[in-house]
């Protein structure tokens, strides 16, 4: 799992080498004096306390894994005993928008496998037909958009009497969101549900319309799932499908996965100390924790954290390497470096400037940390593959709003509408992807959806590596530092679960 997903992110990172280090000799050979002063990007410090972190002391687990294993037994019993299917279809969502699905895979399967062909049963109820369509396509199952057909008029439009079922649209906007290209009548399905429910809003009671809000803020299937579990632990015992027993479980075992990543914290807070690269390269963001909460964005599960930690260490080198490119490197420092990386050799490492030395280690002591463990698990070696790239290529462009405006002409909100429709557009292609028929494991295409999702958690309302306001702050506590069965002194507003 490291070694198949972190090798094609770091591909796309450092991909064009050969181009850039061309680039880079031309420019250095042509900079003025002018253009070799160095940048400052005035960076916030970093936020967080290593020596607190380093010596994290995970909470007690009052449960003992005897009362753990035997709520997990009643949870399954919950789902074996249920026999009507739509009460059946709102068990599995609410298990797994509680975070708790991967112990219940195999029943989970079960289940809708027996309620596969079973739609004729759902044909005039939007919000159970929904509801089916969206967890069949989310897990795998082939589903085709045709099932909404009974809800069309002869205008191939959907029938104004589901106007005001609120819950039905509110379920019907959420499958919308798991499209492929080409199925248009998911796309009348998004317009259709968000219009109503927008005109729903004022007249509905403060529950319903939260969930609303929180649902057209950013839909279930863009979330990262961590967040939205540790959201929905608060709120479903409100929710109509409420179950004590899973409501239980699910904070018993948040509470379990969040002292296996405090320990992960602790080890690669010890990592990044010994590295001092913060302290050495200080005109870099130091953002070990942030780094944390992607790795963590993407595989949460217990058993992962080697790969949690490799990935923690990549994305905070890439972040380092960033600015040393991006802002402080001289034009003639970046040639040398990009020549010394292709070397691969500690003695390599003596021609280059005392401030880039640090981080030339770190990457090959780290690389070659994590091929041993690839060795070791996988049984292949992926140093020799790792010597033909850990240079990042990114350099300053404007963002894609300002892209828009400049090439269209168009203000900023039409810019930012044509960029939601991209990103509908794209995740059309991504469902088709990690969703329809293809090769990779189930975990691989899970993992890649995920890092689109922590992706957009990062940069949405700010920059969440450059800038982290107090908002992702409260997110990373609330994920890894604070229990779900104690309750925050301090409010954790609904919009720090924008994501």
């Amino acid at each position: 799992m490291v070694a198949c997903f972190v090798s094609p992110f770091i591909r796309a990172q450092i991909s064009g080498s050969i181009f850039k280090r061309t680039w880079l000799h031309v420019m250095a050979c042509s900079a003025t004096p002018a253009q070799a002063k160095r940048r400052s990007a005035n960076y916030q410090p970093n936020s967080w306390d290593y020596n607190s972190l380093e010596s994290l002391k995970t909470h007690h687990l009052s449960e003992s894994h005897e009362k753990y294993e035997n709520v997990k037994q009643e949870v399954k019993q919950l789902i074996q005993k249920e026999t009507e299917p739509a009460k059946k279809l709102r068990l599995v969502d609410a298990i797994q928008r509680l975070g708790v699905a991967y112990l219940f895979d195999e029943e989970i399967k079960e289940v809708l496998g027996s309620i596969s062909k079973l739609e004729s049963a759902f044909k005039e109820d939007l919000l159970s037909m929904s509801l089916h369509f969206r967890l069949l396509r989310q897990n795998g199952f082939l589903v085709s958009q045709d099932i909404f057909n009974s809800f069309l008029d002869k205008n191939e439009t959907f029938k104004p009497n589901f106007q005001k079922d609120t819950k039905g649209l509110l379920s019907l906007y959420e499958a919308s969101f798991l499209a492929f290209e080409g199925e248009e009548i998911l796309d009348k399905a998004r317009v259709f549900s968000s219009k109503h429910l927008m005109e729903a809003k004022p007249t509905l009671n403060p529950y319903l319309k939260g969930k609303i809000d929180h649902t057209l803020e950013l839909p279930l299937h863009w979330r990262a799932p961590r967040l939205e579990a540790r959201w929905f632990i608060d709120q479903y015992v409100r929710d109509e499908t409420f179950e004590p027993k899973l409501l239980q479980l699910a904070k018993i075992d948040f509470d379990r996965v969040q002292t296996v990543h405090q320990g992960e914290i602790g080890r690669v807070s010890r990592w990044w100390r010994d590295a001092a690269l913060g302290e050495k390269q200080t005109f870099a963001r130091d953002r070990l924790i942030e780094c944390f909460f992607y790795a963590a964005g993407i595989v949460f599960e217990s058993h992962l954290s080697a790969c949690r930690e490799i990935l923690t260490k990549v994305f905070a080198l890439i972040v380092h390497l960033d600015d040393v490119y991006d802002i402080y490197g001289t034009l003639g420092e970046l040639v040398l470096f990009t020549d010394v990386m292709e070397k691969w050799s500690l003695d390599a490492m003596q021609g280059l400037p005392e401030y880039m030395r640090p981080i030339y280690a770190t990457i090959l002591d780290t690389t070659t940390e994590w091929s041993q463990h690839v060795l070791k698990v996988e049984g292949w070696d992926p140093l020799p593959w790792l010597k033909t790239s850990a240079e990042v290529e990114r350099g300053d462009t404007p963002s894609s709003i300002a892209c828009y405006m400049r090439e269209n002409g168009a203000n900023e909100h039409d810019a930012r509408l044509a960029m939601h429709e991209l990103t509908i557009d794209t995740w059309k292609k991504i469902n088709l992807d990690a969703l329809g028929t293809n090769l990779f494991p189930r975990s691989l295409a899970n993992a890649s959806m995920n890092l689109a999702r922590i992706s957009n958690c990062i940069y949405q309302g700010g920059d969440g590596l450059g800038g982290p306001d107090e908002e992702k702050k409260k997110l990373i506590k609330v994920l890894f530092l604070e229990p779900a069965r104690v309750k925050d002194e301090n409010t954790i507003s609904e919009g720090a679960f924008a994501c």
